[in-house]
């Protein structure tokens, strides 16, 4: 049985690599739609206005330290043996993965340039990777054609990455248009393995301080994020706790 933990609106699936591995496996099998959302802080806050956004389908999974860390705090004794995912490396294991079983991949999201890039990149890394077409998150998205376009490419996987709540918001709403058997939301991937930004060194990562490295290249535009929703986000936790 799928342990979950329930955060006001949001169920939380506490997934291993295995789990979100088979689960794509076995959707691309099928031919059976699945959505795969990975949520860190920011969704908690999001999905608390937004009940109406959720079908069936959809997997939301904790990613990253903001929310590993939350789970601990709050809900210690059901995630003792919940280990932290950081989607970023779930979803290169997943390219890795399309390359060896000759998968192919649709890409949604970010500036052309960047898309190209990162294509570059992962065929320089992966040689015969599969990346069967991509669109841009700017003038593409308000192409006319773009879900057929993306539905013609055949892929197996639609990787979207427009940033939070974009991408979640734009998934959901198109979802049951898509034919693609998995649709993954990716956020920045495009652009830490596109050459553009550096991602942080392993040992800092090791101890979840990559957030930290992050907010030291783009201080501007993390600032909020770390420091007033994070916060906001633990101050929700305790009041819903509070409540009971």
């Amino acid at each position: 049985m799928q342990n979950t933990i329930q955060i006001s609106n949001l169920t939380l699936s506490l997934s291993d690599k295995e789990m979100l591995f088979n689960l794509i496996i076995n959707s691309i099998r099928e031919n059976s739609y699945q959505n795969i959302i990975a949520c860190d802080f920011r969704h908690l806050l999001y999905f608390q206005i937004n009940e109406n956004i959720f079908k069936q389908n959809t997997l939301f999974y904790p990613d990253s330290s903001g929310i590993f860390f939350i789970l601990k705090l709050f809900f210690h004794n059901r995630t003792k043996n919940f280990k932290r995912l950081v989607s970023t490396d779930i979803h290169y294991n997943i390219l890795k993965y399309c390359t060896k079983n000759k998968l192919k991949l649709f890409l949604l999201g970010d500036a052309s340039d960047i898309l190209e890039s990162f294509i570059k990149q992962m065929r320089l890394k992966m040689g015969d990777i599969q990346i069967v077409g991509f669109a841009n998150g700017y003038n593409d998205l308000k192409e006319k054609k773009l879900i057929e376009n993306i539905n013609k490419s055949n892929a197996d996987i639609l990787m979207i990455g427009l940033g939070v709540p974009k991408q979640e918001l734009w998934l959901l709403d198109h979802s049951d248009k898509i034919n693609i058997p998995v649709r993954i939301t990716v956020g920045a991937f495009f652009t830490y393995y596109s050459g553009k930004i550096n991602r942080a060194p392993t040992i800092i990562r090791a101890v979840y301080l990559e957030w930290f490295f992050r907010f030291i290249k783009e201080p501007k535009r993390l600032f909020i994020r770390y420091f007033f929703d994070f916060p906001k986000a633990i101050l929700l936790l305790l009041s819903i706790k509070w409540k009971k």
